[in-house]
C-alpha cells in the first residue's frame, strides 16, 4: 500500500504541474501495484510486468473473479507507460491522463473485493479519478 500511496502523490504533483507524460507511468505503477496486492493475497509473487499480467489473467480473469476489461486496461496502460518512458516523441495531454485515471478507478472498482476493508477504504479516498483531479489545475 505504501508504494501505491507514493505513486498517487507523484501522480497528483505531476498532474497539478501539467506534466502529463510523467502522470502516465505513475498511473501504471498505481495499477500494477494494486494487481500485485491482490496477487500476493492469494500467495503469488512476481517481479516482472509480464508475470503480473499473466498471473492476473490466470488466477482472476479466467475464473471470472475479475472482468477481462481490467486485464485489457492494465496491458494498454503498460504500453502507454513504455511510450511515456522510452519514446520521446509520444505526447500525452490532460484528456489522455484523465482517461487513464478513469481506467485505474474502474479497475479498482472491479477488484475492490480482493482488498482488505481498510485498504479498500484508503484506495477509495486516494485514487485519482478524472472527475476529481480535473479541478487540480494551477490557478
Amino acid at each position: 500500500m505504501e508504494i501505491i500511496r507514493r505513486k498517487v502523490r507523484t501522480y497528483k504533483n505531476n498532474y497539478r504541474d501539467e506534466n502529463y507524460s510523467e502522470c502516465v507511468p505513475a498511473l501504471y505503477f498505481i495499477f500494477e501495484n494494486m494487481c500485485k496486492y491482490i496477487l500476493a493475497a492469494k500467495g503469488f509473487r512476481t517481479a516482472t510486468h509480464d508475470g503480473i499480467q499473466t498471473l492476473l489473467a490466470r488466477h482472476f480473469v479466467k475464473p471470472g473473479d475479475i472482468d477481462k476489461a481490467v486485464h485489457h486496461r492494465l496491458t494498454n496502460l503498460y504500453l502507454r507507460r513504455k511510450d511515456a518512458d522510452y519514446h520521446g516523441y509520444a505526447s500525452f495531454d490532460r484528456t489522455d491522463v484523465d482517461q487513464y485515471a478513469g481506467w485505474v478507478q474502474e479497475s479498482f472498482q472491479a477488484m475492490k473485493k480482493h482488498f482488505s476493508k481498510e485498504d479498500a477504504k484508503t484506495l477509495r479516498e486516494i485514487l485519482p479519478s478524472a472527475h476529481h483531479e480535473s479541478g487540480m489545475r494551477p490557478g
